[in-house]
Protein backbone atom coordinates (compact mmCIF):
# COMPACT_ATOMS: atom_id res chain seq x y z
CA UNK A 1 0.00 0.00 0.00
CA UNK A 2 2.92 2.35 0.55
CA UNK A 3 3.96 1.68 -2.52
CA UNK A 4 1.60 2.54 -4.14
CA UNK A 5 1.14 5.76 -2.70
CA UNK A 6 4.76 6.31 -2.80
CA UNK A 7 3.42 5.97 -6.81
CA UNK A 8 1.31 8.14 -7.02
CA UNK A 9 3.34 10.97 -5.52
CA UNK A 10 6.04 10.18 -8.27
CA UNK A 11 3.04 10.57 -11.08
CA UNK A 12 2.13 13.43 -9.19
CA UNK A 13 5.65 15.47 -9.41
CA UNK A 14 5.85 13.75 -13.30
CA UNK A 15 2.81 16.07 -13.97
CA UNK A 16 3.79 19.25 -12.04
CA UNK A 17 6.85 19.23 -13.95
CA UNK A 18 5.37 18.70 -17.31
CA UNK A 19 2.94 21.43 -16.91
CA UNK A 20 6.55 23.35 -15.45
CA UNK A 21 7.39 23.00 -19.15
CA UNK A 22 4.54 24.01 -20.83
CA UNK A 23 4.80 27.49 -18.89
CA UNK A 24 8.37 28.05 -19.82
CA UNK A 25 9.23 27.45 -16.54
CA UNK A 26 13.02 25.75 -15.27
CA UNK A 27 12.03 23.55 -12.26
CA UNK A 28 14.59 25.38 -9.51
CA UNK A 29 16.58 23.58 -6.97
CA UNK A 30 14.01 24.25 -3.85
CA UNK A 31 11.06 22.64 -6.11
CA UNK A 32 13.19 19.03 -4.88
CA UNK A 33 12.56 19.19 -1.33
CA UNK A 34 8.85 20.38 -2.50
CA UNK A 35 9.16 17.36 -4.39
CA UNK A 36 9.82 15.47 -1.28
CA UNK A 37 7.51 16.37 1.10
CA UNK A 38 4.62 15.26 -1.71
CA UNK A 39 6.16 12.07 -1.75
CA UNK A 40 5.93 11.70 2.52
CA UNK A 41 2.64 13.36 2.48
CA UNK A 42 1.23 10.99 0.39
CA UNK A 43 2.31 8.15 1.58
CA UNK A 44 0.95 8.95 5.17
CA UNK A 45 -2.08 11.10 4.33
CA UNK A 46 -3.19 7.78 2.74
CA UNK A 47 -2.33 5.12 5.79
CA UNK A 48 -2.37 6.37 9.38
CA UNK A 49 -1.43 3.17 10.91
CA UNK A 50 1.86 2.98 8.78
CA UNK A 51 2.16 7.06 9.95
CA UNK A 52 1.82 5.95 13.33
CA UNK A 53 4.00 2.95 12.93
CA UNK A 54 6.69 5.14 11.63
CA UNK A 55 6.28 7.86 14.20
CA UNK A 56 6.85 5.04 17.12
CA UNK A 57 9.70 3.48 15.33
CA UNK A 58 11.42 7.04 15.07
CA UNK A 59 10.86 7.33 18.72
CA UNK A 60 12.48 3.53 19.46
CA UNK A 61 15.48 4.47 17.15
CA UNK A 62 15.85 7.82 19.23
CA UNK A 63 16.10 5.88 22.15
CA UNK A 64 18.45 3.30 20.71
CA UNK A 65 20.81 6.00 19.61
CA UNK A 66 20.71 7.12 23.12
CA UNK A 67 21.34 3.72 24.18
CA UNK A 68 24.69 3.57 21.60
CA UNK A 69 26.03 7.13 22.08
CA UNK A 70 25.99 6.48 26.05
CA UNK A 71 27.86 3.45 25.90
CA UNK A 72 30.13 4.89 23.48
CA UNK A 73 31.55 7.32 26.34
CA UNK A 74 30.42 4.81 29.39
CA UNK A 75 31.82 1.77 28.03
CA UNK A 76 35.42 2.61 27.67
CA UNK A 77 35.43 5.23 30.40
CA UNK A 78 34.10 1.84 32.62
CA UNK A 79 36.40 -0.58 31.08
CA UNK A 80 39.49 2.08 31.71
CA UNK A 81 38.48 3.28 34.95
CA UNK A 82 37.42 0.07 36.67
CA UNK A 83 39.93 -2.12 34.64
CA UNK A 84 39.07 -5.64 33.15
CA UNK A 85 38.44 -7.22 36.42
CA UNK A 86 36.33 -4.20 37.91
CA UNK A 87 34.33 -4.54 34.57
CA UNK A 88 34.07 -8.20 35.23
CA UNK A 89 33.08 -8.02 38.77
CA UNK A 90 30.21 -5.46 37.57
CA UNK A 91 29.07 -7.61 34.72
CA UNK A 92 29.23 -10.70 37.16
CA UNK A 93 26.78 -8.80 39.86
CA UNK A 94 24.52 -7.54 36.91
CA UNK A 95 24.02 -10.75 35.40
CA UNK A 96 23.17 -12.47 38.74
CA UNK A 97 20.44 -9.81 38.99
CA UNK A 98 19.35 -10.25 35.67
CA UNK A 99 17.75 -13.44 36.55
CA UNK A 100 15.29 -11.87 38.95
CA UNK A 101 14.90 -8.61 36.93
CA UNK A 102 13.18 -11.18 34.02
CA UNK A 103 11.28 -13.11 36.98
CA UNK A 104 9.85 -9.59 37.39
CA UNK A 105 9.30 -8.75 33.86
CA UNK A 106 7.37 -11.99 33.88
CA UNK A 107 6.03 -11.71 30.36
CA UNK A 108 4.52 -8.07 30.55
CA UNK A 109 6.41 -6.97 27.75
CA UNK A 110 4.12 -8.70 25.55
CA UNK A 111 1.28 -8.83 27.53
CA UNK A 112 0.92 -5.58 28.96
CA UNK A 113 0.77 -3.56 25.30
CA UNK A 114 -1.74 -5.50 23.71
CA UNK A 115 -3.71 -5.76 26.88
CA UNK A 116 -3.34 -1.71 26.92
CA UNK A 117 -4.32 -0.90 23.56
CA UNK A 118 -7.24 -3.36 23.65
CA UNK A 119 -8.71 -1.08 26.40
CA UNK A 120 -7.01 2.44 25.48
CA UNK A 121 -10.76 4.01 24.84
CA UNK A 122 -12.24 2.69 28.19
CA UNK A 123 -10.85 4.22 30.94
CA UNK A 124 -11.60 2.70 33.97
CA UNK A 125 -10.51 -0.43 32.57
CA UNK A 126 -7.45 1.08 31.37
CA UNK A 127 -6.94 2.37 34.95
CA UNK A 128 -7.78 -0.87 36.69
CA UNK A 129 -5.47 -2.66 34.18
CA UNK A 130 -2.28 -0.21 35.38
CA UNK A 131 -2.46 -1.26 38.60
CA UNK A 132 -3.03 -4.49 38.86
CA UNK A 133 0.10 -5.01 36.89
CA UNK A 134 2.07 -3.16 39.28
CA UNK A 135 0.46 -5.03 41.75
CA UNK A 136 1.38 -7.82 40.49
CA UNK A 137 5.02 -6.31 39.90
CA UNK A 138 5.27 -5.88 43.73
CA UNK A 139 4.30 -9.61 44.32
CA UNK A 140 7.25 -10.84 42.27
CA UNK A 141 9.31 -8.33 43.75
CA UNK A 142 8.82 -9.77 47.53
CA UNK A 143 9.16 -12.75 46.50
CA UNK A 144 12.79 -12.03 44.77
CA UNK A 145 13.80 -10.66 48.20
CA UNK A 146 12.89 -13.83 49.76
CA UNK A 147 14.92 -15.63 47.72
CA UNK A 148 17.73 -13.31 47.30
CA UNK A 149 18.64 -13.37 51.19
CA UNK A 150 19.58 -16.94 51.77
CA UNK A 151 21.58 -17.20 48.79
CA UNK A 152 23.95 -14.54 49.26
CA UNK A 153 24.36 -15.74 52.78
CA UNK A 154 24.66 -19.42 52.26
CA UNK A 155 27.17 -19.60 48.42
CA UNK A 156 30.51 -18.37 48.80
CA UNK A 157 31.03 -16.98 45.84
CA UNK A 158 27.82 -14.93 46.02
CA UNK A 159 28.85 -13.98 50.01
CA UNK A 160 32.18 -12.31 48.39
CA UNK A 161 30.24 -9.70 46.79
CA UNK A 162 27.63 -8.89 49.65
CA UNK A 163 28.00 -5.18 49.49
CA UNK A 164 27.44 -4.95 45.66
CA UNK A 165 24.02 -6.98 46.61
CA UNK A 166 22.53 -4.29 48.04
CA UNK A 167 23.51 -1.50 45.51
CA UNK A 168 22.04 -4.81 43.04
CA UNK A 169 18.40 -4.27 44.90
CA UNK A 170 18.09 -0.92 42.69
CA UNK A 171 18.49 -2.87 39.49
CA UNK A 172 15.08 -4.64 40.45
CA UNK A 173 13.14 -1.44 42.00
CA UNK A 174 13.72 0.37 38.50
CA UNK A 175 12.74 -2.90 37.15
CA UNK A 176 9.17 -2.47 39.91
CA UNK A 177 8.82 1.33 38.72
CA UNK A 178 9.27 0.48 34.87
CA UNK A 179 6.24 1.38 33.08
CA UNK A 180 7.13 1.31 29.35
CA UNK A 181 4.27 -1.23 28.54
CA UNK A 182 2.13 1.12 28.87
CA UNK A 183 3.20 3.53 26.47
CA UNK A 184 3.86 1.20 24.25
CA UNK A 185 0.56 0.30 24.21
CA UNK A 186 -1.41 3.73 23.96
CA UNK A 187 1.09 4.08 21.19
CA UNK A 188 2.45 7.16 22.98
CA UNK A 189 6.59 5.92 22.58
CA UNK A 190 7.59 9.55 22.24
CA UNK A 191 7.21 9.66 26.12
CA UNK A 192 9.44 6.48 26.61
CA UNK A 193 11.73 8.27 24.55
CA UNK A 194 12.38 11.69 26.81
CA UNK A 195 12.45 9.09 29.93
CA UNK A 196 15.37 7.38 27.92
CA UNK A 197 17.30 10.26 27.05
CA UNK A 198 16.60 11.77 30.79
CA UNK A 199 17.99 8.40 32.32
CA UNK A 200 21.01 8.25 30.16
CA UNK A 201 21.92 11.93 30.75
CA UNK A 202 21.85 11.84 34.70
CA UNK A 203 23.61 8.03 34.18
CA UNK A 204 26.61 10.24 32.41
CA UNK A 205 26.38 13.05 35.17
CA UNK A 206 26.83 10.44 38.46
CA UNK A 207 29.23 8.13 36.39
CA UNK A 208 31.74 10.46 35.81
CA UNK A 209 31.34 12.01 39.17
CA UNK A 210 31.64 9.11 41.27
CA UNK A 211 33.38 6.30 39.48
CA UNK A 212 37.56 7.57 39.78
CA UNK A 213 38.97 4.09 40.55
CA UNK A 214 39.03 0.45 40.17
CA UNK A 215 37.31 -0.15 43.55
CA UNK A 216 34.10 1.95 42.64
CA UNK A 217 32.09 -0.38 41.12
CA UNK A 218 29.47 -0.12 43.76
CA UNK A 219 28.87 3.65 41.97
CA UNK A 220 29.09 2.49 38.26
CA UNK A 221 26.04 -0.01 39.15
CA UNK A 222 24.37 2.50 40.96
CA UNK A 223 24.92 5.60 38.26
CA UNK A 224 23.03 3.18 36.19
CA UNK A 225 20.07 2.24 38.11
CA UNK A 226 19.25 5.71 39.93
CA UNK A 227 18.92 7.38 37.18
CA UNK A 228 17.00 4.44 35.29
CA UNK A 229 14.49 5.21 38.62
CA UNK A 230 14.08 9.02 38.24
CA UNK A 231 13.48 8.51 34.49
CA UNK A 232 10.66 6.01 35.28
CA UNK A 233 9.37 8.21 38.08
CA UNK A 234 8.96 10.70 35.50
CA UNK A 235 7.13 8.76 33.64
CA UNK A 236 4.94 7.75 36.43
CA UNK A 237 3.84 11.55 36.81
CA UNK A 238 2.89 11.47 33.13
CA UNK A 239 1.04 8.56 33.42
CA UNK A 240 -0.88 10.32 36.15
CA UNK A 241 -1.08 13.53 35.19
CA UNK A 242 -1.75 13.36 31.00
CA UNK A 243 -3.58 10.42 30.80
CA UNK A 244 -6.18 9.93 33.60
CA UNK A 245 -4.55 7.51 35.80
CA UNK A 246 -5.58 7.06 39.53
CA UNK A 247 -4.77 5.10 42.30
CA UNK A 248 -6.88 2.10 42.37
CA UNK A 249 -6.40 -0.72 45.49
CA UNK A 250 -5.63 -4.17 45.01
CA UNK A 251 -7.76 -6.92 43.68
CA UNK A 252 -6.05 -9.90 44.17
CA UNK A 253 -8.06 -12.04 42.09
CA UNK A 254 -7.17 -10.03 38.96
CA UNK A 255 -3.48 -10.39 40.17
CA UNK A 256 -4.13 -14.31 40.30
CA UNK A 257 -5.88 -13.95 36.99
CA UNK A 258 -2.48 -11.78 35.64
CA UNK A 259 0.11 -14.13 36.78
CA UNK A 260 -2.06 -17.04 35.30
CA UNK A 261 -2.51 -15.28 31.92
CA UNK A 262 1.03 -14.28 31.51
CA UNK A 263 2.70 -17.77 32.54
CA UNK A 264 3.06 -19.41 29.11
CA UNK A 265 5.09 -16.39 27.77
CA UNK A 266 7.28 -15.79 31.26
CA UNK A 267 8.69 -19.59 31.30
CA UNK A 268 9.21 -19.45 27.51
CA UNK A 269 11.06 -15.99 28.26
CA UNK A 270 12.36 -17.41 31.18
CA UNK A 271 14.07 -20.06 29.81
CA UNK A 272 15.68 -17.86 27.68
CA UNK A 273 18.58 -17.19 30.10
CA UNK A 274 19.42 -20.51 30.94
CA UNK A 275 20.86 -20.68 27.13
CA UNK A 276 21.91 -17.30 26.40
CA UNK A 277 24.85 -15.52 26.99
CA UNK A 278 24.26 -14.62 30.74
CA UNK A 279 24.62 -17.84 31.24
CA UNK A 280 27.67 -18.11 29.84
CA UNK A 281 28.69 -15.15 32.16
CA UNK A 282 27.43 -17.09 35.69
CA UNK A 283 29.38 -20.28 34.90
CA UNK A 284 32.49 -17.98 34.11
CA UNK A 285 31.96 -15.81 37.23
CA UNK A 286 31.52 -19.16 39.30
CA UNK A 287 34.15 -21.18 37.96
CA UNK A 288 36.75 -18.38 36.53
CA UNK A 289 38.29 -15.48 37.93
CA UNK A 290 37.10 -11.52 37.72
CA UNK A 291 39.44 -10.61 35.27
CA UNK A 292 38.33 -14.11 32.80
CA UNK A 293 34.80 -12.30 33.20
CA UNK A 294 35.58 -9.29 32.41
CA UNK A 295 37.39 -10.40 28.73
CA UNK A 296 34.27 -12.21 27.50
CA UNK A 297 32.01 -9.23 28.93
CA UNK A 298 33.84 -6.86 26.73
CA UNK A 299 33.12 -8.96 23.69
CA UNK A 300 29.88 -9.91 24.53
CA UNK A 301 28.66 -5.93 25.38
CA UNK A 302 30.18 -5.30 21.79
CA UNK A 303 28.11 -7.82 20.69
CA UNK A 304 24.80 -7.07 22.64
CA UNK A 305 24.85 -3.50 21.45
CA UNK A 306 25.12 -4.65 17.79
CA UNK A 307 22.45 -6.79 18.30
CA UNK A 308 19.73 -4.80 20.16
CA UNK A 309 20.14 -2.66 17.33
CA UNK A 310 16.85 -4.21 16.12
CA UNK A 311 14.89 -3.67 19.49
CA UNK A 312 13.18 -0.55 18.76
CA UNK A 313 12.38 -1.32 15.26
CA UNK A 314 10.77 -4.78 16.45
CA UNK A 315 8.81 -2.50 19.28
CA UNK A 316 7.29 -0.21 17.13
CA UNK A 317 6.81 -3.18 14.39
CA UNK A 318 4.77 -5.45 16.59
CA UNK A 319 1.41 -3.51 17.39
CA UNK A 320 1.16 -3.01 13.96
CA UNK A 321 1.54 -6.66 12.70
CA UNK A 322 -0.88 -7.73 15.29
CA UNK A 323 -3.37 -5.48 14.00
CA UNK A 324 -2.65 -6.59 10.42
CA UNK A 325 -2.52 -10.34 11.18
CA UNK A 326 -6.51 -10.20 11.89
CA UNK A 327 -7.40 -7.76 9.32
CA UNK A 328 -5.56 -8.56 6.03
CA UNK A 329 -3.76 -12.35 6.64
CA UNK A 330 -1.91 -12.12 2.97
CA UNK A 331 -0.89 -8.38 3.88
CA UNK A 332 0.83 -9.47 6.72
CA UNK A 333 2.93 -12.86 5.32
CA UNK A 334 4.01 -9.87 2.13
CA UNK A 335 4.93 -7.58 4.89
CA UNK A 336 6.44 -10.48 7.13
CA UNK A 337 8.61 -11.20 4.20
CA UNK A 338 9.58 -7.80 3.33
CA UNK A 339 10.68 -7.16 6.65
CA UNK A 340 13.25 -10.51 6.42
CA UNK A 341 15.01 -9.48 3.63
CA UNK A 342 15.67 -6.40 4.92
CA UNK A 343 16.81 -7.77 8.29
CA UNK A 344 19.40 -10.38 6.40
CA UNK A 345 20.65 -7.60 3.84
CA UNK A 346 21.88 -5.46 7.28
CA UNK A 347 22.56 -7.95 9.56
CA UNK A 348 24.89 -10.17 7.47
CA UNK A 349 26.61 -6.75 6.71
CA UNK A 350 27.23 -6.04 10.49
CA UNK A 351 28.83 -9.60 10.55
CA UNK A 352 31.25 -9.33 7.98
CA UNK A 353 32.49 -5.80 9.82
CA UNK A 354 32.51 -6.76 13.27
CA UNK A 355 34.66 -9.77 11.95
CA UNK A 356 37.13 -8.00 9.71
CA UNK A 357 37.31 -5.21 12.20
CA UNK A 358 37.19 -6.80 15.89
CA UNK A 359 40.86 -6.03 16.86
CA UNK A 360 40.54 -2.63 15.92
CA UNK A 361 36.96 -2.39 17.74
CA UNK A 362 38.68 -3.75 20.98
CA UNK A 363 41.83 -1.61 20.98
CA UNK A 364 38.90 1.31 20.66
CA UNK A 365 37.60 0.35 23.67
CA UNK A 366 40.10 -1.00 25.75
CA UNK A 367 42.91 1.45 25.05
CA UNK A 368 45.29 -1.62 24.31
CA UNK A 369 45.14 -4.43 22.46
CA UNK A 370 43.41 -7.83 23.68
CA UNK A 371 43.47 -10.31 21.63
CA UNK A 372 41.65 -13.13 23.12
CA UNK A 373 38.73 -10.34 23.75
CA UNK A 374 39.45 -9.77 19.68
CA UNK A 375 39.20 -13.61 18.73
CA UNK A 376 35.92 -14.16 21.20
CA UNK A 377 34.36 -11.18 19.14
CA UNK A 378 35.17 -12.35 15.93
CA UNK A 379 33.21 -15.95 16.43
CA UNK A 380 30.99 -13.87 18.35
CA UNK A 381 29.75 -12.26 14.94
CA UNK A 382 28.92 -15.34 13.52
CA UNK A 383 25.69 -14.84 15.71
CA UNK A 384 25.07 -11.30 14.31
CA UNK A 385 23.79 -12.48 11.03
CA UNK A 386 20.84 -14.51 12.68
CA UNK A 387 20.27 -12.69 15.52
CA UNK A 388 17.18 -10.17 14.45
CA UNK A 389 15.02 -12.97 13.42
CA UNK A 390 14.44 -14.12 16.63
CA UNK A 391 12.11 -11.22 17.96
CA UNK A 392 10.10 -11.56 14.80
CA UNK A 393 9.39 -15.31 14.64
CA UNK A 394 8.58 -15.07 18.16
CA UNK A 395 6.13 -12.24 17.48
CA UNK A 396 4.87 -13.91 14.64
CA UNK A 397 4.59 -17.33 16.63
CA UNK A 398 2.68 -15.49 19.60
CA UNK A 399 0.28 -14.08 17.23
CA UNK A 400 -0.57 -17.87 15.67
CA UNK A 401 -1.06 -18.51 19.33
CA UNK A 402 1.81 -20.97 19.12
CA UNK A 403 2.64 -20.29 22.83
CA UNK A 404 3.58 -24.36 23.60
CA UNK A 405 5.85 -24.31 20.40
CA UNK A 406 8.35 -22.05 22.02
CA UNK A 407 8.02 -23.44 25.14
CA UNK A 408 8.70 -26.83 23.59
CA UNK A 409 11.84 -25.32 21.82
CA UNK A 410 12.96 -23.09 24.81
CA UNK A 411 13.38 -26.77 26.55
CA UNK A 412 14.82 -28.30 24.09
CA UNK A 413 17.17 -25.50 23.70
CA UNK A 414 18.23 -25.31 27.55
CA UNK A 415 18.84 -29.54 27.55
CA UNK A 416 21.12 -28.54 24.06
CA UNK A 417 22.82 -26.03 26.17
CA UNK A 418 23.44 -27.85 29.49
CA UNK A 419 24.82 -30.94 27.01
CA UNK A 420 27.10 -28.23 24.98
CA UNK A 421 28.59 -25.84 27.09
CA UNK A 422 30.32 -27.94 30.00
CA UNK A 423 31.96 -29.93 27.79
CA UNK A 424 33.09 -26.92 25.35
CA UNK A 425 34.23 -24.78 28.46
CA UNK A 426 36.16 -27.87 30.16
CA UNK A 427 37.73 -27.57 26.82
CA UNK A 428 38.16 -24.27 25.44
CA UNK A 429 37.12 -22.15 28.44
CA UNK A 430 35.92 -18.44 27.19
CA UNK A 431 36.41 -19.79 23.54
CA UNK A 432 34.33 -22.51 24.27
CA UNK A 433 32.02 -20.70 25.51
CA UNK A 434 31.88 -18.29 22.66
CA UNK A 435 31.62 -21.31 20.15
CA UNK A 436 28.10 -22.60 22.21
CA UNK A 437 26.70 -19.41 21.70
CA UNK A 438 27.10 -19.96 17.49
CA UNK A 439 25.65 -23.17 17.87
CA UNK A 440 22.35 -22.24 20.12
CA UNK A 441 21.85 -19.16 18.10
CA UNK A 442 21.70 -20.78 15.10
CA UNK A 443 19.70 -23.51 16.43
CA UNK A 444 17.17 -21.04 17.99
CA UNK A 445 16.83 -19.46 14.11
CA UNK A 446 16.29 -23.53 12.55
CA UNK A 447 13.71 -24.54 14.72
CA UNK A 448 11.59 -20.62 14.95
CA UNK A 449 11.81 -20.79 10.83
CA UNK A 450 10.60 -24.07 10.55
CA UNK A 451 7.36 -23.30 13.15
CA UNK A 452 6.87 -20.21 11.11
CA UNK A 453 6.69 -21.46 8.30
CA UNK A 454 5.09 -24.60 9.56
CA UNK A 455 2.45 -22.26 10.67
CA UNK A 456 1.91 -20.38 7.39
CA UNK A 457 1.25 -23.14 5.82
CA UNK A 458 -1.32 -24.74 8.32
CA UNK A 459 -2.87 -21.56 8.78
Amino acid sequence: MAFKHLCIGIKNITKFRKYQRRRGFKPRRRFRYKHLKIIFLDIFRHNKEQRQVAINAASMLIIQASNYLVPLITFPFLIRTLGIEGFGLMSFTQNIFSYFEQFMTYGFMFTAPKDVAQSVDEQPRLNQLFHIIFYTKILLFTLCLVVLLPLFLLISRLAEIQTLAVVGLTILLANLLQIDWFFQGIQQMKNITYANILARFVSLILLFTFVKTPNNVAEAILGFTVSQIIANVFLWILAYQRYGISFTPPQYEAIKNQLRAGFPIFSSQFLVRFYSADVNLTLLGFLTNNLTVGTYALSNKIFSLVTLTISPVSTALYPYLAKLFSSDYGAFWRQFHQIVRIYAVIYMSLAIGLFIFADKIIYLINGSENSNAAFILQLLAFSVAVSPFGSLFVQTLLLHQKNKSLFYINVLLVILNLGSVVPLFFYFREIGLAINSILIHWVIFGLQYYLVKKAKITT
